[in-house]
This record gives structure tokens, sequence and C-alpha cells, in this order.
């Protein structure tokens, strides 16, 4: 028995919606390659064609299509990833930042990142981590003239 692809049938928002989707410079680019997949298969092209036309293989197609198909344009959204959480809380960081802040112990002139590591309770890298994206926050934030 061979295996029937399921037609899809847009309606004409959805077609205007996945247009804008695939057209849109704002729309992350996953979600608007996926509206194109959508439109070229509403248009009849073939999956193996679409999946030559797009990138995709001929597997992630059929399983747009199904998604598209059961759920409609939220199914074209972006699933959750696996993946550990982050293990050092938002608090946590903040208490980095604001430790940094304050002078050091006796005896040191600046904080390392070894010292702060064991006066907040975490990693050296961690605090090297911290340290880096609050760095990339104040530049970012000095760049804007206000």
């Amino acid at each position: 028995m061979a295996n029937h692809s399921r037609p899809i049938v847009l309606r004409e928002a959805d077609r205007a919606e996945l247009e804008r989707l695939q057209r849109s410079p704002s729309v992350p680019a996953g979600l608007s390659r996926r509206a194109r997949v959508v439109l070229l298969l509403a248009d009849a092209v073939s999956g193996a064609a679409v999946a030559r036309m797009t990138g995709y293989t001929g597997v992630q197609v059929s399983r747009l299509r199904r998604r598209f198909v059961e759920e409609g344009l939220p199914g074209l959204g972006d699933k959750p990833r696996s993946g550990r959480p982050p293990s050092i809380t938002a608090r946590k960081r903040a208490q980095g930042v604001a430790q940094t802040l304050k002078p050091p112990r006796d005896g040191l002139t600046h904080w390392s990142s070894r010292e702060l590591a064991a006066t907040v309770g975490v990693s050296h890298s961690t605090v090297h981590r911290i340290w880096q994206r609050s760095e990339e926050h104040t530049s970012e934030l000095q760049s804007h003239s206000f």
C-alpha cells in the first residue's frame, strides 16, 4: 500500500499569514522557512521537490506537513528542546554581580574569579560567564545615547 500524503488546503487568511511570515525580516528564519514549506506543499509541489528546494530532508517535510494539518499555524512554531535546565538562578547571578560591586576582603585590591566564586558559592567559570554577560550588557547600554 502506498504512503499517501495529506493534502494541504489553505484558507485565504492562512495563506496570507504564511506569505507574511515568509517575507517578514523580523520573523525567525526557521519559522519563515517552515512557512515556505507549507506554501509549497499547498501549491501541490511534491514533498521530495520541497525538500530539495528548502534544504530539509523528506522526513522533515513530511513532519511539517503533518504538524500543519493537525495543528494549523501554531504547529509551525518552535517546539521545546531538550537539555539541562540552568543550574544557576537569576538570584544567584544577581548576587554575584552585587558582590563584585562591593570591595573585596582585607588584603585584596580586587576580586578574582576564584575569590568571588568561593564567596558566592559557585564555580570560578560561572563567575567568569556572569562577568562576561554583565560586561556585554554594560557596553551595550553605553553604546546607546540617552
